[in-house]
Parts: structure tokens; sequence; C-alpha cells
């Protein structure tokens, strides 16, 4: 399905189900976006949620309530369906996910990057009642990984550097919808995949390099001495970066 295919989609399902009104202030969120705060004039996004794993290699820094909390730094309150449409809301594309592929010929298999706006992800927190907001690196360590391998090409030991995490700005590649049965389903919310840091082909927002899901390969891990504890209240900000 095509990105224009799923925005006219999103948009006729929440305007049937809860009905979109909408006042023009730069504040003002569609009450069917739970979970979610939309700023029009800053050109950002907020999105609720809560601390989930605090001492872990990431696959996720965020996935949807009650899906892969064991391998994401936050938990989010509102959906990816939901976090979908917003973004377009404030002008951004989406694209497409990343994903693998595998050679014909010689049977590797190789990284294909996402498209789509780039998007911005910083943290806030409550300090003193107020929100602070923060880069999202304060929270995560990146890796440098290196395989040792026998003559068999089985891995035998993994080694890791530590290096700067590049960057905090993704990519919406804007997930998938598939049909099951009568019923349409946006992928991301089916499987967690809200804001990957590996390639998974049905995430709303990709790392902008297809990193590997698998475990030997995994380069993020979360600093744990900086994070909140589990459970406590936190706001991922999304500014999409548009072109003026």
């Amino acid at each position: 399905m095509t990105p224009r295919f799923i925005i006219a989609t999103l948009v006729c399902t929440l305007t049937l189900t809860a009905g979109i009104s909408h006042t023009g202030r730069a504040d003002d969120t569609p009450a069917n976006l739970p979970g979610i705060t939309l700023d029009r004039e800053a050109g950002h996004l907020d999105i609720d949620g809560v601390i989930a794993a605090r001492d872990v290699y990431l696959e996720l820094i965020a996935c949807t309530r009650g899906t892969k909390e064991h391998e994401s730094l936050v938990s989010m309150s509102a959906t990816a369906q939901h976090t979908h449409l917003a973004l377009v809301m404030l002008g951004a594309k989406p694209g497409s996910p990343s994903r693998w592929v595998q050679d014909e010929k010689t049977g590797r298999w190789k990284g294909i990057n996402p498209t789509g706006t780039p998007v911005r992800i910083t943290v806030l927190v409550q300090k003193d009642g107020r929100w602070i907001e923060q880069p999202l690196s304060a929270y995560i360590i990146r890796h440098e990984v290196t395989l040792i391998k026998d003559d068999d090409g089985n891995v035998t030991e993994t080694k890791r550097k530590e290096k700067p995490m590049g960057g905090d700005t993704f990519v919406f590649g804007g997930s998938k919808l598939t049909r099951k049965g009568d019923r349409t389903i946006y992928e991301a919310d089916a499987e967690g995949n809200a804001i990957a840091l590996v390639a998974f082909e049905d995430a709303t927002l990709n790392w902008p390099t297809a990193l590997s899901h698998s475990n030997d390969y995994l380069e993020f891990y979360t600093n744990t001495d900086a994070i909140p504890p589990a459970g406590t209240p936190v706001k991922l900000r999304l500014r999409p970066l548009l072109r003026k």
C-alpha cells in the first residue's frame, strides 16, 4: 500500500470513529488522539509515556503499551497509528520503513535504509513540577560492534566499544496497513514497533541506518544511571524537520 493510501485510510478511520474537530489553535489536539499533544505553531507533538527498560540492549526507543517494554526505553500511551496521523498533520510525509533484503545471487542480506521526513526526538522529564527537555542521547549509550568468528564463520565473541550515539533524528517510514479478515491493521500497533533503533519493516519511525536486530549486533544500550525508575512518566517530543 502506498503512503498516500495509508494516510487516506487513517484519516477516514479516525473521522468515522471519533470525528475530528479542530479549532485552529496551535496547541489544539483532536480529541481522538489520546496521549498526544499537538502544537502546530511550535511544529512538534508530545507523546505521553512511561520509562520501560533501564538496563538492556535496546531495539526500540518506544513501543506501544503492553508489547515490547523489555527492549524499549519508553512505553507510549498513544498508538503508533495516531502518532503517524499527528506527524502528517504537522506536514511530515511518510516514505518506507527500513528493511532487509536477500541478494538472489550471493544469498547475502543487505539493509535498506528508511525514507521519509526526518524527525528529531527529545525526551521530557519532570523536575520541580516542570517539564524539562533533554537530548535523547543522554539516555542511551552506543557501541561499535566487532564480531570474532571461528574458521567456520560461527561467532565466538562479541566486542563492543563505546562511541557517540550519532544524532537524535529518525525517519518517518510510516509502517504498513494489512487486512486481517474484515479489519485493517496498522502493523506498528500490532507488533509494538513505534520508534525503532533496528530495521523493523513495520515501524512508524526508524533509525536512519538499517541495523540488525540480531542480539550479536545490537549497538544501543540504556544509560542506566541517567534513566528515571521504571514507570516514571515522561514525554517524547517529535519535531518533523520540514524542507523550507
